[in-house]
């Protein structure tokens, strides 16, 4: 798939999760996705396979998590996503990784304020 198709699936996939269509957000993704999300949140992690993807997003969601992308950049079978992400009166920008392959979605990492993430969410016991 060329670039601006990822790019555009990507930027689908971000308004589809903006309003809770799951079917448009997973329309693009590898059932055998990688989320990686950085930090030692309690939500902070490697995430294999769409159900485990959904059952983060859940977490997200009861925090009232919004994102909102402020610029697609692709290059190749990457696309990275500029945005800016609160959860409830914590606003802070951030970057995703996305990884594509055959026009799916493989990989995916976020790159944010992993302090925030802790604060939010507690940090995970070790």
């Amino acid at each position: 798939m060329s670039v601006e198709t990822n790019i555009a699936n990507t930027k689908k996939a971000y308004a589809a999760f903006n309003v809770g269509d799951l079917p448009g957000v997973l329309e693009n993704m590898d059932p055998d996705i990688e989320w990686v999300v950085a930090g030692n949140s309690t939500v902070s992690g490697t995430y294999r396979g769409t159900q485990d993807v959904i059952a983060f997003w859940m977490k997200l969601l009861d925090q009232n998590v919004v994102t909102m992308p402020m610029a697609f950049l692709g290059d190749g079978d990457q696309v990275v996503v500029l945005t800016r992400t609160s959860f409830g009166e914590e606003t802070s920008e951030a970057a995703d990784i996305l990884e594509f392959r055959d026009g799916r979605c493989v990989r995916f990492r976020s790159l944010g304020d992993a302090a925030r993430f802790e604060r939010v969410f507690g940090l995970r016991e070790e």
